[in-house]
Formats: structure tokens, sequence, C-alpha cells
């Protein structure tokens, strides 16, 4: 095992690279997938080994008590004697601190080259006015729920500002504009990039959401609210027709979807949530969603469904259920509770299907990999045809 200070230090690096994936500096699989591999590897080697770290640190504090009682037994008849000097043997918990420190530089490094290829931070829309960013934690009367059972206070690092990356059609017109919420806790380039990108191949505009993530109060509603109105108050210049905003949320991104439509309501202004905020003339926008494609994705699991969330206020929703995903019954659930609730809804279960296949071009999609299926590749087009249907042409 490596050290419990080791641990902490991967554990905090580890930590910081589940935000790097929001912030947008690697546009493409080919410049992203080196980073996102070295992060996968330390990952799974130092933080999914099945040792969290209470059980780490127990081996560690055991491996201490063994020690000092290896130290304190040395009473005999050598006891006096001097010991004869070996060659010293190297801890296999040192060699491992040094494999760790190895593998934690090649991740800086390659985390630096990324950003020297491809950083469109200058292109990063803040949606928040600096030192004016709502936080629901800040009001202790607030009884929104948790979203996440086994959510830390905070997975957010202390000057994040939520924000988007957009892609804005050039030419000149107006276009609908689809706000996409990626999986992984936040849009990340991966999976994003290529939808944001699809949507523009079909006339629409496309914005990359960065949320929060601390999952406390929900403060991810708030920024995805924020996006709406943003977005509706540059219209203009935008290009952005105002009454077609849709958002689609690729497994934890609907989630942030659905928690925001069933849990706030869209005339909601942050300062109801937290009183030291500051509002202004884009709060005063509607923050309604025109439309919501959630894709392997549901309503929040870790919340009751009941009829007190705010039904009436869902868009028509467009929903892909891939039949092998092991969050299908909470997929399932979801879909009868809006046919319930009398929402708008189409849906397309497949008779198979695994989580996480995004917008099905990748080759374990195409050639039926790992439990993927080729005919889920498809729910682009369907939900172009859908999109048309509720919008008229795009």
């Amino acid at each position: 095992m490596i050290s419990k200070a080791m641990w902490e230090r991967v554990d905090q690096m580890v930590r910081e690279y589940w935000h790097y994936n929001d912030e947008g500096k690697a546009y493409t699989p080919e410049t992203w997938t080196p980073l996102m591999q070295q992060f996968a590897l330390l990952n799974r080697t130092y933080r999914k080994n099945g040792r969290g770290y209470e059980s780490l640190v127990r081996e560690h504090r055991e491996k201490e008590a063994a020690d000092s009682q290896k130290t304190e037994g040395g009473h005999g008849e050598d006891a006096g004697k001097m010991p004869e000097e070996t060659p010293r043997e190297v801890p296999v918990e040192e060699l491992q601190d040094t494999q760790a420190a190895q593998e934690m530089k090649r991740l800086a490094q390659l985390e630096r080259e990324l950003v020297q290829i491809c950083d469109p931070s200058s292109l990063k829309i803040p949606l928040w006015k600096p030192g004016n960013l709502p936080d629901m934690r800040k009001n202790p009367y607030i009884q929104l729920a948790d979203s996440d059972g086994n959510a830390t206070p905070s997975l957010d690092p202390e000057d994040y500002m939520p924000g988007f990356v957009p892609y804005f059609l050039e030419d000149g017109q107006v276009h609908p504009v689809i706000l996409v919420l990626a999986g992984g806790h936040r849009g990340n380039c991966t999976s994003g990039d290529p939808v944001c990108r699809y949507f523009n191949g079909i006339g629409c505009h496309a914005v990359l959401m960065g949320h929060r993530v601390g999952i406390q109060k929900l403060n991810f509603s708030l920024d995805l609210q924020r996006a709406i109105r943003l977005l509706r108050s540059r219209a203009e210049e935008w290009k952005v027709d105002p009454d077609r905003i849709g958002a689609i949320g690729l497994s934890f991104g609907g989630v942030v979807i659905t928690d925001y439509i069933e849990q706030m309501k869209y005339t909601d202004v942050p300062s109801k949530y937290d009183p030291s905020y500051q509002e202004d003339q884009v709060d005063a926008l509607p923050g309604e969603l025109n439309a919501f494609l959630g894709i392997y994705t549901s309503s929040d699991p870790f919340l009751k469904r009941s009829g007190e969330r705010n039904y009436p206020q869902y868009p028509p929703v467009f929903q892909v259920i891939p039949g092998a995903d092991p969050m299908l019954d909470f997929q399932v659930s979801y879909l009868n509770d809006l046919v319930r609730h009398q929402v708008r809804v189409e849906a397309h279960l497949f008779d198979g299907g695994v989580h996480g296949f995004a917008l099905g071009d990748s080759q374990i999609v195409v050639n039926g990999v790992d439990g993927h299926i080729p005919a889920i590749a498809l729910w682009p087009e369907l939900a172009e045809l859908w999109l048309k249907r509720i919008w008229g042409s795009l």
C-alpha cells in the first residue's frame, strides 16, 4: 500500500483533475485521451481499488502499530549489541510512493501540454459577476434535498466560476440554442464536444455547460437557470431565438436539468436562495426551458418521487433509454412519472445498450463492443426529427 501522506496527495490531485475536464482545455479526443488515460490510471490504482480512504488510513495505522511493537520488543541477550550494518532494503511502501509520484508527474506534464495545444479559457463565458456568486448553502432555511447521498460538502475549487463554452453558428442568422450538460458530474469535452458540434450541424447554436458540483442544496440549478437567462439577455447579440432554448443532459447532466425543473420555479430569483446575492437585469428574464433531451439519464435517483414536483412546468421531453443500463429502473420509472403527469414525452427504449455512449459514433458502439449496440447511434437523428416537430424548422 502507499503511505497515507502519498494517498492524500494522490486524492487531492485526482479531485483537481475531476474538475479539469470541465474547463474545456481540450476539444478533441485525440488530445484529450492521453490525459484521461493517465487520470484513470491514478483513479483506478489509488482510489478505486476496493479500498477507500478510511481503509487506507486504517491499514496505515495498523502498520505503524506493528512496527512500534517490533521496535519495543528488542529485550534479549543481544539487546545491548550494535546491529550489524546490512544493505538497506527499500520498503515496498516507499517504492509504491515513488511510482505514484511519477504517475502524478506524468499527469501534470500532460495537462501542461494540453493547455499549450488548446486552451479556450478566453472563450469561456462566466455566468456570474465576480464576488456575486449565489450559494444556497448560505441559507439554513432552505429545505432542498442533497442530490447525491455520497456527496462531499463541496467538490468545487474555491475560485471556480461556472460558465459555458459557446458553439455559436457564424452565419448571421437566428437559431435555436441547446445547452449541453454532459456526464461525469459536469460537462466534459470527450462526450460534450461532439454533441455540441452535432447540433451545430443541424442548425442549432450550442453551449457546453460548466456548473458547480458541490451538490449541496443544488447550486447547479442556479447555474443552469442563470445560463438560460444569460442566453436570453444576449439573444440579439448572439442571434439566439429566445423561444427555442433547449437543454440536453447525458447521465448526471440530465439529473441537473430535472432537479432544476422539478425543484425550482422558472420565475425564482437567486436572492430567494441566497439573501446576500445582488440581483441584476439578467435575473428578471424568463428562466424556462423549451425542450429537454435526456440521454441515459433520469430524474434524481436520490430524491423521492411525489406529486409535489413541478410537473406542469416541464417542457416537451425526448428520452433515450439503453436497455442494459444499470440505471434502467430509474429511467423507466422516470418515464412512467412523466406519462402519469401528462408531460409531453417521446421515449426510445432500446433492446440493449449500456451507459455512456454519448453521441454513439465511437467504434465501440459501431462495432457493438462492451455491451453497446450499433442501433443506439440513431438517437441523434431521432432527436433532430423530434426538435423539428416541436419547434418547426431548425
